[in-house]
């Protein structure tokens, strides 16, 4: 094989470059794996698939994830180490594919190693996937499951010799996706059309096989049916319950972040979405077969349009897309392989030492600690854990780490992720900073009051203040407090503060080795603010 020093310098210099991102990124979590983890382990307990026990939500991002973990859990491992763990197999799985499609793809041009190592160090050396390997939730394992329908679809276009029993167990294979993430339909759907074409235009030249993409199509609808059917016979809906707050009646404007959001993913190193224009365009000019950039074109500008029209995200690292780093590196390998065909050995170097400058730009981004929410959810969800009476019902907003640690309590959520009511309201403006984060647009404050929790939590995981709170519209709408509409909502209404009594406690964590990261924690304690019913159990 050509280019196997370079391909193993530019290798080795990356791999030291990603394990320092792992390493200075290993204690990242982030508050919403708490959700999904209070989930499994209700499963686990054989209280069904809830976040608050006989309340049937869809409140988790990915079903089979979900499912992993609590089987995990099941075998003595902790929940967050499942999570974290199923994220660093797939990274792992997902390397050996790429190098293994990759490698298939190279053979039939001139077997050049660093066009396999090039696409492969911008796709997974990205910060990306150093900080959610360890935040929990599955977008390491979601880009597994596009890659590997992506190549396993492009694999079986360039196969004539398969019969239609293959088909069918591939297409049932690839189903799998859409229960990995919902969104994954997106790469279903545009799967399912490429075959659909793929069968007309075998049919149209006359060969007796092309029923067998019809085969295909079939097997890769089965699992997303069944899935879908057992949402609606399980939690009453055929929509998620994440996609109806994110996506559904929400305030108009959010098109304008998830446009941000994008251009920022582009604009960041290693610029892996222009490497793979580039690559898309040198491959087209240069005569490459149409067919597979056109389909992972499509495949990435779809599920790009969608991240854009829900308003991109609020965490880290842009983890909505990483499931296209893995397309977007097959994409610029169709370019590389042409440009390094007849590539000079200084430039060969040029591109070593560009790639590793790249990737080696990210050591300059600070490192992701625990998220805060998590970080103080956990510090208060222990402490109402030792400290209410259990069975209490408690309104907030912090839905992961809080409910996570004080299991033995029925929860509202009141920006509505694991609250079918609040999810479902209609919000046509924003009226406070907070809705302009993506999944932080909803919530009822009469709804909450109407159940008349016991404990409320205003605002960000330890609460907020009355008197910290300006009431003004304007200040309200450019406010970057974590402050959101059932709050308010709640503060605007008079029987709010005639039920409830505003309460402060001081938690102690001075024996905490982190709280030094945190400004709320810095004094060695953690002020708690909570609004108690008057009537409620002492």
């Amino acid at each position: 094989m050509k280019n196997i020093y370079y391909a193993f310098s530019l290798a080795s210099l990356s791999i030291v470059i990603f394990a320092y991102l792992l390493w200075t990124n290993a204690g990242y979590v982030n508050d919403d794996t708490y959700i999904t983890l209070r989930y499994a382990r209700h499963l686990m307990e054989g209280k069904g698939l809830v976040w608050n026990p006989g309340e049937p939500v869809e409140g988790y991002t990915s079903f089979l994830t979900t499912l992993l973990i609590a089987m995990l859990g099941k075998l003595g491992c902790d929940l967050l180490f499942a999570a974290r763990l199923i994220n660093l197999s797939s990274f792992v799985i997902l390397t050996w594919y790429l190098i293994y499609f990759l490698k298939q793809q190279n053979a039939r041009h001139e077997n050049n190693a660093l066009a396999i190592v090039l696409p492969m160090v911008f796709a997974l050396g990205s910060l990306s996937f150093a900080v959610w390997i360890w935040g929990g939730l599955e977008a390491p394992f979601f880009a597994l499951g596009t890659a590997v329908c992506a190549g396993t679809f492009l694999g079986l276009r360039e196969d004539n010799s398969s019969g239609s029993c293959k088909y069918w167990l591939t297409g049932l294979g690839l189903g799998i996706l859409p229960l990995i993430r919902p969104d994954g339909l997106i790469f279903t759907f545009i799967t399912f059309g490429f075959a659909a074409y793929l069968a007309y235009q075998a049919r149209c030249q006359g060969q007796r096989n092309w029923q067998r993409w019809i085969h295909f199509n079939w097997a890769m609808l089965v699992l997303p049916a069944l899935h879908i059917g057992g949402r609606w016979w399980f939690y009453g809906e055929l929509m998620p319950n994440t996609v109806r707050v994110k996506a559904v009646d929400v305030p108009p404007g959010l098109i304008f972040a998830g446009i941000n959001y994008f251009i920022q993913w582009c604009l960041r190193p290693p610029f892996l979405p222009l490497v793979a224009i580039m690559g898309a365009g040198l491959a087209w000019f240069k005569g490459a077969k149409r067919l597979p950039i056109l389909y992972l074109s499509l495949c990435i500008i779809t599920y790009a349009l969608m991240v854009i029209r829900v308003g991109g995200e609020f965490m880290p690292r842009h983890r909505l897309l990483i499931p296209l780093m893995p397309l977007c590196g097959i994409l610029s390998f169709y370019g590389f392989v042409h440009y390094l065909k007849n590539a000079e050995a200084a430039k060969k170097y040029l591109i070593i030492i560009l790639t590793s400058a790249l990737l080696g730009m990210q050591i300059l981004v600070s490192s992701h600690k625990v998220d805060p929410a998590a970080f103080l959810g956990t510090i208060v969800g222990k402490h109402i854990n030792c400290s209410w009476p259990p069975g209490s019902v408690i309104a907030l907003n912090t839905a992961g780490s809080t409910p996570y640690f004080a299991p033995d309590y029925v929860y509202i959520d009141m920006l509505g992720l694991n609250n079918r009511y609040i999810a479902q309201r209609r919000v046509s403006k924003k009226r406070l900073g907070a809705q302009f984060w993506p999944g932080h647009a909803k919530g009822d404050g009469q709804y909450v009051l109407n159940q008349q929790p016991d404990y409320i939590i205003i605002g960000s995981a330890e609460g907020i203040p009355v008197k910290r709170i300006s009431l003004d519209p304007d200040k309200l709408l450019h406010s970057h407090n974590a402050l959101f509409l059932s709050d308010l909502e709640l503060l605007e209404n008079p029987e709010f503060r005639r039920q409830y009594i505003e309460q402060t406690e001081y938690i102690n964590v001075e024996q905490d080795p982190n709280r030094f990261a945190y400004f709320q924690t810095r004094d060695g304690r953690l002020s708690f603010t909570y609004f108690k019913r008057r009537d409620a159990q002492p």
